[in-house]
């Protein structure tokens, strides 16, 4: 048999994806031809493939550099994906490039490049890339996949929803493409046709990520149960995700008709059970300066320091806190502030920005910074900063605000609430934390600062009062309904507006 006839059959090997039988044959011809450039490039090919990029980026290099003058884009190609397996992203952009000095039509090269550009966060480098690998690769689904992504980057998800439908157009079973189009429509606020993309991708490849983002749409429909059963299935295929554990718990909020207060809190118990307790050996004392003449230090963490309902009512108690007493620090989870961010941040004596921080870094910082009581503004709601609190950064940690009920966490000492949204005696053994009723309300309310033109009472020249609840459909629960429209019947000719966003 011949050099070429044991190549080809080598290649009949490796595309029918028999690797160990291609290898063995690329192995024989290099040990009578060394320096065989076809065979010392397709053997780097299949260590790429298995995973040991270091002997691939040995082997196709030494195809490269024994052989210059017949290298082929595609070894510059498979070259690049090496270095990019061993971390070295510099070679790698040289081997791509390499490649498309070569080929300048050549897709799969511009592909691969804007994947390494967008990793380093060159976005618009890498949209460039991905344009061209679409215009010379127009039946390829990767590259509109990759454009999809970074156009989501850059927040453009109208540009992205259609890159990510020409991919999944390309190639029905791209379960990648579903998942990431359901992101895009999702953000548009298109409830129904992001719901349709996830249900797709947990079809063609069940996972915690796409089942979570299923479940999150279902509440949107106030599809308790069904957003329920996508949650358990998500922590069930990864118990380590925390995001789709702290989902489920929220959504057992909406339940409480269907839920006993012994299941609710127990299913707290077990979060903090496989998300908490992991992280508790890496706790270590607090060295807090216990002067009782120095002002206290209150660190409040939020992903929400913005216009929403935890940051405005949040700004007035930040803003009167008595600061020859308190020094106050604001750990901002805000990617984009507003007006509001800039409110809260002017009030505050130190502001951290945190978004894209890991939540170790969160807690380091915390413990530097020699907090002496922190409070979680979220609880179980999105982006919470929970796993920063189970490292336990401040001797004190208080829980308030943003969820209605405990966290579960040992590592949390406080709740705050008051006699409506805490009755005494009904949650104190349903909680971790010990609960602390503020008089009155626990909500902060001021008005808006905006002007608002008011105008005559509607009721006078309507002939009836009209109630309105402005809320998401999950939280209008069967019981909640009887009573409004109990409220209703007892109120001659009274209407009820529901707004949902």
């Amino acid at each position: 048999m011949t050099v070429d006839q044991a190549l080809q059959r080598a290649l009949e090997h490796h595309r029918a994806n028999r690797l160990s039988q291609a290898e063995a044959i690329y192995r024989q011809v290099l040990a009578e031809h060394p320096n065989h450039p076809d065979a010392l490039h397709l053997l780097g090919l299949i260590a790429h493939q298995v995973g040991r990029h270091a002997d691939a980026r040995l082997l196709i290099d030494r195809a490269v550099a024994k052989h210059p003058a017949v290298a082929p884009a595609e070894w510059h190609l498979h070259l690049g994906a090496a270095q990019r397996g061993v971390g070295d992203d510099a070679s790698a952009e040289a081997s791509f490039r390499a490649a498309l000095r070569l080929q300048p039509d050549y897709a799969e090269a511009d592909n691969a490049l804007g994947h390494l550009l967008l990793h380093q966060q060159r976005v618009d480098e890498a949209i460039a890339c991905f344009g061209r690998a679409i215009a010379h690769g127009p039946n390829l689904a990767q590259p509109q996949f990759n454009l999809g992504v970074a156009l989501m980057v850059q927040g453009r998800y109208a540009e992205a929803a259609d890159a990510l439908r020409r991919a999944v157009g390309i190639d029905p079973g791209f379960a990648s493409a579903w998942l990431n189009l359901g992101g895009a429509l999702q953000a548009l606020r298109q409830v129904y046709d992001a719901a349709d993309a996830l249900e797709r991708a947990a079809a063609l490849e069940p996972s915690s990520l796409a089942l979570n983002g299923l479940g999150l749409l279902r509440l949107e429909e106030a599809r308790t149960d069904d957003a329920l059963a996508c949650f358990r299935r998500a922590v069930e295929l990864n118990p380590a995700n925390a995001d789709a554990h702290s989902n489920l718990l929220l959504a057992l909020n909406y339940a409480a008709e269907s839920v006993s207060g012994e299941e609710f809190f127990a299913e707290h118990l077990r979060w903090a059970e496989h998300h908490e307790r992991p992280l508790r050996p890496s706790r270590t004392p607090h060295t807090n300066d216990r002067s009782p003449q120095r002002r206290l230090r209150i660190g409040y963490v939020s992903p929400d320091f913005k216009q929403h309902p935890v940051g405005l009512h949040i700004a007035p108690a930040i803003a009167n806190h008595r600061r020859d007493q308190v020094e106050v620090f604001c750990y901002s989870d805000v990617a984009a502030g507003d007006d509001v961010t800039a409110r809260l941040q002017a009030s505050a004596d130190t502001w951290r920005p945190i978004s894209g921080v890991s939540d170790e870094r969160v807690a380091q910082l915390i413990r530097d910074d020699q907090i002496d009581i922190l409070i979680d503004l979220a609880g179980h709601t999105a982006r919470n900063p929970l796993l920063v609190f189970a490292r336990k950064p401040a001797p004190v940690q208080v829980t308030y605000l943003g969820y209605s009920a405990t966290t579960g966490l040992e590592a949390m000492d406080y709740l705050l609430g008051d006699a409506f949204l805490t009755p005494p005696g009904v949650h104190d053994r349903f909680a971790t934390e010990k609960i602390i009723r503020l008089p009155r309300t626990y909500l902060c309310y001021v008005p808006p600062v905006e002007p608002i033109e008011v105008g005559p009472l509607p009721a006078a020249s309507a002939g009836h009062v009209t109630f309105a609840s402005l809320n998401r459909l999950s939280k209008v629960t069967p019981r909640m309904f009887d009573a409004w429209a109990e409220i209703v019947r007892n109120i001659p000719r009274s209407r009820l507006i529901l707004h949902a966003g």
